[in-house]
C-alpha cells in the first residue's frame, strides 16, 4: 500500500518537472553553441540544430532547456528568435530562484546586512528589490555561468565548427543607439522603453517611471530607431562613399545631380 503510494507520488512529481509533452519530445540534435550573461541569474543562449532538421518550435526549445539543466533553468519564451539560414536560435534563460516574503526574515539568523540563514535547512536567503518591493531570494549553490560553461566546453570537445555569437552576426547583439525604443529583458520580465545612454556593452533604458541598466545582450528587439540616429547613419555612409568615389558620382548615383 505504502509502496504504491510512493510510486504514485514519484510519478506525479516527474510529470510536473518533465518538459511539456514528456521527455521524449526533447530534440536530440539541439545543442548549446554559445552564451552571454544578461544579468546575475540570466543568460542569452545560442542554440544550434542539425542542418538537415527543421527549425525548432518555441515549445521544443523550452523542452530542451528544461531537460538540459533538470529544471534549474527556465526559458523566457517571448525572447526566442530563430535564424533558419544559420540553423540557430537565441533564447534568454533565467535560473530558477525560490522566493519568499521579506517578513520571513524574523525567523532567520542574520549573517550579513542583506543575507539571512534558515536554521532548519541551512539555506541562505538574500534580500532583493523587485517590482513589488523587497523580497527574499534563495542563494543558489550552483553558479549559472559554471553550468553553462561546462555544457559549452563539452560540446566544443565533440563537435567541429560550432557557431558562436561572433561568427553568426545576425544572431548577435543588436545595434542599439541613444533614443531608440527597444524591448529588453530585466528581472524576469520583457519590457519596452527608450534608450537613455549607451556605454560599452551596457545600456540604460527608461520604461515608465523607472530606469534600468542592462547589457546589450538583454535587448531583444529594436522597435524603432531614433530619427536623428538614422539621419546620422545615412550621412556617415554618404561621407564614406564620397571619400572613395567622389561627391559628383555619389550625387549622380542618388539621383541628386
Amino acid at each position: 500500500m505504502h509502496s504504491d503510494m510512493g510510486k504514485k507520488l514519484v510519478a506525479n512529481f516527474a510529470q510536473r518537472v518533465a518538459p511539456k509533452g514528456g521527455t521524449d519530445e526533447v530534440r536530440p540534435d539541439l545543442y548549446l553553441a554559445d552564451y552571454e550573461k544578461t544579468g546575475r541569474a540570466s543568460a542569452k543562449l545560442l542554440v544550434a540544430w542539425a542542418p538537415a532538421m527543421e527549425p525548432p518550435s518555441v515549445e521544443a526549445l523550452d523542452n530542451w532547456v528544461l531537460a538540459q539543466w533538470q529544471g534549474n533553468f527556465r526559458s523566457e519564451m517571448a525572447t526566442v528568435r530563430t535564424f533558419p539560414k544559420e540553423h540557430v536560435s537565441t533564447v534568454i534563460v533565467s535560473q530558477f530562484l525560490p522566493v519568499r516574503r521579506i517578513e520571513d526574515t524574523t525567523a532567520m539568523l542574520k549573517v550579513s546586512p542583506v543575507r539571512y540563514m534558515e536554521a532548519s535547512t541551512k539555506h541562505v536567503w538574500e534580500v532583493r528589490e523587485g517590482e513589488e518591493g523587497k523580497h527574499l531570494v534563495r542563494v543558489q549553490e550552483d553558479n549559472m555561468e559554471e553550468l553553462l560553461e561546462e555544457r559549452r566546453k563539452s560540446i566544443r570537445g565533440r563537435k567541429g565548427n560550432v557557431p558562436t555569437f561572433a561568427s553568426v552576426r545576425s544572431a548577435g547583439n543588436l545595434v542599439v543607439d541613444l533614443g531608440d525604443t527597444v524591448k529588453f529583458y530585466v528581472q524576469g520580465l520583457l519590457k519596452e522603453g527608450k534608450v537613455l545612454e549607451v556605454k560599452g556593452e551596457e545600456v540604460t533604458v527608461a520604461a515608465g517611471a523607472k530606469k534600468h541598466r542592462v547589457t546589450v545582450a538583454a535587448v531583444v528587439d529594436v522597435v524603432t530607431k531614433d530619427p536623428t540616429t538614422v539621419t546620422d547613419q545615412k550621412e556617415r555612409v554618404r561621407a564614406y562613399w564620397e571619400k572613395i568615389l567622389g561627391k559628383e558620382y555619389v550625387d549622380k548615383w542618388l539621383g541628386q545631380a
